[in-house]
């Protein structure tokens, strides 16, 4: 090859490598130039969200509940943490360093975004880790919102409480907004009503430097606050309630109720627990305890228990209004006992009641009576006034996971069991025993019907609603779930047995002085020394104003009129602060 020609050469390649260079400029430069100026600029930027304040929650007079306080919290962004610098953190914040790893492990957010490390810190914590900022890439503090419960256990199981969201959680709600960062009611209100409680978070975009930390906010979008809420609940009522579980040791609930309306005054279970704990996070050790005890369990609407004799009001509206019986003419004698199908099946007196009309029945609570008429009315009866008086179905209240009761059938049982129904179980239904299990709160809803003349009601505890700049977006209505066909004849005999059992019956110590009370009681032999307990009295009978049910599990209390001077208490502390009403019967009928 000639020189002229090794030139000619040489050009061509070199001109074919400038021309790929600065094809690839030109590419670099113009075609890719947009893709990497947002890159750069999303590299110098963040996008950070801030939690909205939930929601205030208040009781019918106005004292909080449960808010949002101001807190110190420690952030933690994955992409800048230097896991060489986890033992210092774990110093500073007072954390130990496997809780940090897990919640780093746990962690679902992006890791470019940074996730609550720890809530809630006091500013000797705060000022730790601001001092130390520079040997800890990817920690930072901020001022957030944590929800706080002033009363401590006293509304667990009513408002409940939030946490973390949870992976499960966040597949669900993710298209609603959510994220891995964010905090949502758990339990109670606070899980019923999150749409109403959580607000809208704000929005910030930050430069950042080049180890993640923000330098100043480019825009920025302010939070709107959640909706406030005001509830039926009585606080003075509320903390009676749980004083009387707690000082009387008893595993139970207590209920207090208007009848006419189904706002609900109070309501309490124990066990309970703090909900602030679960604000603050609680180890896994403690859930399990929490968990073992069955303190997480909101007894009155979530579990369901033998009514006893309670449900004898059931089986005396059945029988009535089935016309099974003529009230007038009807009686039974009671020895103690009653023998059917090779069994003995005993009254709660064995000695006897002697001669039993309806009406001394009810006030007795006398088991032969119910025995007998539950026999005459049947199962299929039993269970379908049962259903129609709600006990076998949701209430329908504000709350999350409500359990409904079970009403047995021969076909029930069958189906369950596979066993056939002997007449042992429709004497056993008659008086509330057997496979009969309710929730309280659906008794108290049966016994409102009752006081309020056949109202079958949707019980609510969220009285009203606002919006953060105090609009009214909603307020409750009485719903009537079901329109009980009573005879007003049914009502009286009801009536008037059960205001008997108040001055004659089984439980006498339920009356405030001055006021008209109707109530039952109610046993359920659960072992050879425990029974589920209860008793539900309402007042004044003329005109209702207030219903309560009390109830104890695994009771060492022998009967439910053990628990008729809890409901007395209760009943008189709701009069003395309420206009005192006169305790007149308006029934004609004679005991």
């Amino acid at each position: 090859m000639g020189k002229a020609q090794q030139v000619f050469v040489f050009s061509v390649v070199a001109m074919a490598i400038l021309a790929i260079l600065l094809g690839r400029l030109f590419f670099l430069q113009v075609v890719q130039g947009y893709n990497y100026q947002v890159a750069s600029e999303e590299n110098r930027t963040r996008l950070a969200t801030s939690p909205a304040l939930r929601g205030t929650i208040y009781d019918r007079t106005g004292a909080v509940l449960a808010k949002d306080l101001a807190t110190y919290s420690v952030k933690l962004t994955p992409e800048h943490f230097d896991p060489a610098k986890l033992s210092l953190l774990a110093q500073i914040t007072g954390m130990p360093a496997d809780e940090i790893q897990a919640k780093l492990e746990e962690n679902n957010l992006p890791d470019w975004e940074p996730f609550t490390l720890r809530a809630g810190l006091g500013e000797e914590v705060v000022q730790k880790v601001e001092e130390q900022h520079l040997d800890l890439p990817g920690i930072s503090v901020s001022i957030e919102p944590q929800r706080s419960y002033p009363y401590d256990n006293l509304f667990a199981h009513l408002i409940g409480y939030t946490g973390s969201i949870s992976a499960l959680e966040l597949d669900r709600l993710e298209s609603a907004g959510y994220t891995g960062a964010d905090v949502i009611g758990k339990t109670g209100l606070e899980k019923a009503y999150e749409d109403r409680l959580k607000g809208e978070k704000g929005k910030q975009i930050l430069e950042v430097n080049a180890i993640g930390q923000p330098v100043r906010v480019l825009n920025e979008i302010e939070q709107i606050p959640g909706d406030d809420m005001t509830l039926s609940i009585d606080l003075k009522l509320q903390q009676q309630a749980r004083q009387i579980l707690v000082d009387n040791q008893m595993n139970g609930s207590i209920i207090c109720m208007n009848p006419q309306t189904g706002a609900i005054l109070a309501m309490a279970s124990t066990p309970d627990f703090n909900p602030n704990d679960f604000v603050k996070g609680i180890s896994q050790k403690e859930y399990e305890t929490l968990t073992a005890s069955n303190a997480l369990i909101a007894k009155a609407t979530q579990d369901r228990f033998p009514p006893g004799s309670t449900f004898k009001v059931v089986t005396t509206v059945a029988a009535l209004e089935e016309g099974v019986i003529d009230p007038e003419t009807y009686s039974v004698f009671c020895p103690g006992h009653v023998d059917v199908g090779g069994h003995r099946f005993y009254c709660w007196q064995t000695s006897g009641h002697g001669t039993q009309n309806l009406v001394d029945a009810i006030a007795n609570s006398c088991n032969v009576f119910f025995y007998t008429l539950s026999l005459e009315v049947g199962p299929e009866r039993l269970a379908k006034w049962a259903g129609i008086l709600g006990l076998d179905e949701y209430t329908g209240v504000d709350l999350p996971d409500e359990a409904k009761g079970v009403i047995p059938t021969p076909a029930w049982k069958w189906e369950q069991l596979e066993e056939p129904w002997y007449p042992g179980d429709t004497m056993n239904m008659g008086i509330g025993q057997g496979d009969v299990a309710v929730t309280p709160l659906a008794l108290a809803t049966t016994y409102a019907a009752i006081a309020n003349g056949g109202k079958l009601l949707t019980p609510y505890l969220v009285e009203e609603i606002r919006s953060p700049d105090g609009t009214i977006l909603k307020v409750a209505q009485t719903t009537v779930r079901v329109e009980v066909p009573f005879s007003q004849r049914t009502l009286d005999y009801l009536r008037q047995g059960m205001v008997k059992a108040t001055t004659l019956g089984t439980t006498q110590q339920v009356k405030p002085p001055g006021i008209s009370v109707a109530a039952k009681t109610g046993t359920a032999l659960i072992t050879s020394d425990k029974q589920d307990i209860w008793v539900c009295a309402y007042a004044p009978v003329e005109n209702p104003q207030i219903l309560v049910l009390v109830m104890n599990e695994y009771s060492t209390l022998i009967y439910g009129s053990y628990l008729a001077p809890f409901a007395g208490q209760l009943l008189k502390t709701y009069f003395s602060e309420t206009a005192t009403a006169t305790a007149t019967p308006t029934s004609t009928l004679t005991p």
